[in-house]
């Protein structure tokens, strides 16, 4: 089966190389990114402006191959591409949770940039905290094999 996934707008960001990017938004709070929207999808925007937080779903444009298996700069070990965040998966699809700042007529302003600038964004969705947060969800890269 064959899917066709079309970008809905470009994420910016200071990050213009792949050295710079922190491993996960989280590391860098702070730093701010802009999702700008193609003018057919800003319509969709209506009622984000009652989340807090969005989460983001990326194409890693830049990433040139696929690998199955790789190890995460915090494992001993290497794992299979499903039991690790990369960029080099066979979709190369990304996601991060996002905090946002403010909305813009265009997009929306936002902390927790783990993505290089001019990234093709895929979907926004909100992060709903009733439905989200799995505290039983556990760390994998620490004992569980």
């Amino acid at each position: 089966m064959k899917a066709t996934i079309q970008s809905i707008g470009v994420i910016h960001t200071p990050y213009t190389s792949t050295g710079e990017i922190p491993r996960q938004g989280v590391l860098e709070p702070v730093t701010e990114g802009r999702v700008v929207l193609k003018d057919e999808y800003k319509e969709g925007l209506e009622g984000l402006n009652t989340f807090s937080h969005a989460v983001l779903i990326f194409y890693f444009h830049q990433a040139r191959e696929e690998r199955l298996k790789g190890t995460p700069p915090w494992a001993d070990k290497e794992r299979g591409v499903f039991a690790i965040r990369g960029p080099h998966r066979p979709n190369r699809l990304g996601l991060s949770v996002v905090k946002i700042h403010k909305i813009t007529p265009d997009g929306f302003v936002f902390s927790g940039v783990d993505m290089l600038d001019g990234t093709p964004l895929i979907d926004i969705k909100p992060y709903v905290n009733m439905l989200d947060p799995l505290k039983e969800g556990g760390e994998g890269f620490q004992g569980r094999h």
